[in-house]
């Protein structure tokens, strides 16, 4: 009897023993048709825990789908919780503690996309190496990588293709993925004239703004280095002269010829007054006979006035220096009178007088020069009989004389 019941037992045991064999090789064989955790047979996208060793379930991530990828190890590589919205400060903003597996974007800043994470081999998805906040945005487009074999499973290996910002620049994209597009873009220097004449004399570059991204017009530059010249444009007569008042008596008599109180019985006719006639030549070469001969108030007491007047153009932003108008030789005076915006009436400088016997050049009239036009009038006194005479006129800008037009 206790024999019998011995035999019983080990045929028992023996037959509990054959019967989990036969569960292994099943279990070998279900797992040979890639039933795996209780997922379907047929489905490529499967998630499986991260090291556990136990079934994982599906992903649920729409990537997966789209990019047909294993992603088998979704646990934070360098611990830490990477759903939490939290960021580890020290390696810059929008940067992660860890990286998070799936997503294909390099979470921990460290300048790879999901690396160490498994997937299936001879997949890819969308990656992006960089800041996640930067990734699709302008410049920052996003590359691809490929599942490849590592040992016993599939890694992520490297990302190509994605975009990095850059300094903007005006092009009409976002280089610096911040939003925003052709932002913080400086001014630039710009000039449209002919090369180095930037730096002649009245030339000046400008500025110009970026706008939709291209470079705005060159505001503030000035191109027309053209010196100024006399007549104050193309095909009028250097200077103009006019006779106006004839020979007259004056109710005293003076001293010196050309004395700077005879021009109060002076009178300018204005510039477009009758009685003006060209003198076609830059310099004014005016000699002849005195009118003042057989009258009774022939040398000091009487005179005649004779005036001069020529134009020119100072550009914007041109420096003017100096001006001064200088004479061969005058018989019996002259003085110089500066008209423009700022002296509408004329203006006379103490030193713009020329005397019989003086000093020919004029004072540096420069200061009451303006940009645009302006008008130098010479008034020519012959205050005794004989002769009259204003010669080798010239007007000197900058030191250089100024031709014709």
């Amino acid at each position: 009897m206790h024999h019998a019941f011995i035999g019983f037992v080990s045929r028992n045991v023996t037959a509990m023993c054959l019967t989990a064999t036969l569960a292994s090789f099943a279990s070998l064989a279900a797992c040979s048709s890639g039933a795996i955790g209780g997922g379907d047979p047929g489905d490529e996208s499967l998630a499986l825990d991260g090291g556990s060793g136990e079934g994982g379930t599906p992903s649920d991530d729409p990537t997966d789908a789209a990019g047909g990828a294993f992603v088998l190890d979704t646990a934070p590589k360098s611990g830490g919780d990477p759903t939490d919205g939290s960021a580890d400060t020290h390696l810059g903003p929008g940067c992660a503690a860890a990286e998070v597996c799936g997503n294909g974007v390099d979470d921990n800043c460290d300048g790879a996309a999901d690396e160490g994470c498994r997937c299936e081999p001879g997949k890819t998805q969308k990656c992006f190496v960089g800041p996640p906040k930067e990734a699709g945005v302008g410049a920052c487009n996003l590359g691809t990588q490929p599942c490849v074999m590592s040992g016993e499973f599939g890694t992520w290996g490297a990302c190509t293709g994605s975009g990095k910002p850059t300094p903007e620049v005006c092009n009409a994209i976002d280089d610096d993925c911040n939003g925003l597009v052709d932002d913080a873009i400086a001014p630039r220097p710009c000039y449209d004239g002919p090369p180095g004449s930037d730096k002649l004399p009245g030339c000046k570059g400008g500025t110009q703004s970026c706008a939709a991204g291209t470079w705005g017009k060159c505001l503030g530059e000035v191109t027309d280095c053209s010196p100024p010249c006399l007549g104050g444009k193309l095909g009028t007569a250097p200077w103009q002269m006019n006779r106006y008042g004839g020979p007259l008596c004056f109710a005293t008599t003076f001293s010196t010829h050309g004395e700077k109180a005879e021009y109060a019985y002076a009178s300018i006719p204005t510039e477009a007054a009758a009685g003006w006639t060209p003198v076609t030549a830059t310099t004014i070469d005016f000699s002849e006979g005195s009118a003042m001969c057989g009258r009774g108030c022939d040398c000091l007491n009487g005179g005649e006035f004779t005036y001069f007047q020529t134009f020119f153009d100072i550009p914007v932003g041109y420096k003017v220096s100096s001006l001064v108008v200088s004479f061969g030789g005058v018989d019996d005076g002259a003085r110089v009178t500066v008209f423009n915006s700022a002296h509408p009436a004329g203006v006379v400088d103490d030193g713009s007088y020329i005397f019989l016997g003086g000093a020919p050049v004029t004072t540096n009239l420069g200061p009451y020069i303006v940009a645009g036009r302006n008008r130098i009038v010479i008034t020519h006194i012959d205050d005794c009989c004989k002769w009259r005479a204003l010669t080798g006129v010239k007007v000197t800008l900058n030191g250089s004389s100024l031709g014709e037009c």
